[in-house]
């Protein structure tokens, strides 16, 4: 096995940070690049609710909770056991404990603008009644514990499929000494990670 660290990307700690607490930074864009490098480093801090698209088909605009956030969940997966005089099942949707109140919307970007350059907007979506950002009811941990990153996944996956054995896998991404090697991990939402 080689001794290499896997590599992460450059300021992957700020970008984290960035996208993580998107309220404090308002709106923001990336270039494709970026979007395609930092994004799979927190997707999993999101749970994708819905897709728009766009006239004139320039752009689509994808929406996001936090993943701790309430969920709703559709009773046709336990039907209530009476049904109304029609002879149907009463179909609702319910909440399921979550208070994260933070959601995002990103607007992906179809064609190429003047310089042909893909710039991917990422903002915080208020409610009417909103008179401020809002802020994640947890701390980060929280989000790495609830749900893995794909960038995290995927070097798994593909480490794993060379051959190696989970615990190579994670001294590979921790690399040698304790205390830099697990805030090296710590830092991509390693420290949840099991074998």
């Amino acid at each position: 096995m080689s001794s290499t660290l896997i590599p992460l990307p450059a300021n992957h700690e700020d970008w984290i940070q960035t996208l993580w607490l998107a309220q404090v930074v308002g709106k923001f864009t990336l270039n494709e690049r970026d979007y395609k490098t930092y994004w799979p480093l927190v997707d999993g801090f999101w749970s994708h609710r819905k897709t728009e698209n766009h006239l004139h088909g320039k752009f689509k605009t994808h929406y996001y909770a936090c993943q701790l956030g309430p969920k709703r969940v559709s009773s046709k997966a336990e039907p209530y056991p009476t049904e109304t005089k029609s002879g149907k099942k009463h179909v609702t949707s319910c909440s399921l404990p979550g208070t994260c109140p933070v959601k995002i919307k990103i607007i992906e970007p179809i064609q190429f603008g003047t310089d042909d350059q893909k710039l991917w907007t990422i903002s915080q979506v208020l409610g009417c009644n909103d008179t401020g950002f809002k802020f994640h009811d947890h701390d980060i941990n929280a989000s790495w514990k609830a749900k893995r990153s794909s960038f995290l996944t995927n070097i798994i996956k593909d480490e794993l499929a060379k051959g190696y054995t989970p615990s190579q896998v994670k001294d590979r991404l921790r690399g040698v000494g304790r205390v830099a090697g697990y805030e090296r991990l710590e830092s991509i939402g390693g420290a949840f990670m099991k074998r």
